[in-house]
């Protein structure tokens, strides 16, 4: 489990510097998603993509920790329109900075896989990871 953390954090530390390239915002402005096309990776039918949210005020996660944005790495299963958040990573900063607060990865074994709802964010971003827009 620690090589695994491990790999995903360094992972997210070379993700961190990548270019994000603002996708959307939320009706309020509370917060913004960002999405860097040069992380993702494709398998058959299955993509990964790292996906970055940034918030304008302060989160706080289910264990009381503070943080100001996160980092999913996301994976798309683009001929079945489904899709799985495999790694979550908090920073205390904006747009991926500052200390790592969590981080977590699930194991093959315990994705779950949710299907797209048509016409939402998770479709579009369903779309850029596979390739459909």
């Amino acid at each position: 489990m620690k090589r695994l953390l491990f790999v995903v954090l360094l992972m997210v530390c070379s993700v961190s510097w990548a270019e994000w390239e603002f996708l959307s915002k939320s009706s309020d402005g509370e917060q913004k998603v960002y999405v860097n096309k040069s992380t993702i990776r494709k398998n058959g039918a299955i993509s990964r993509m790292w996906v970055l949210t940034d918030f304008s005020q302060v989160q706080t996660n289910a264990g009381g920790e503070r943080y100001m944005s996160d980092m999913t790495l996301t994976v798309y299963n683009c001929r079945d329109e489904t899709v799985e958040i495999v790694s979550l990573v908090e920073y205390s900063g904006s747009m991926g900075q500052g200390n790592v607060v969590e981080a977590h990865t699930w194991q093959e074994r315990e994705w779950k896989w949710e299907p797209n709802v048509p016409g939402s964010f998770g479709e579009t971003l369903w779309k850029i990871a596979c390739g459909k827009k």
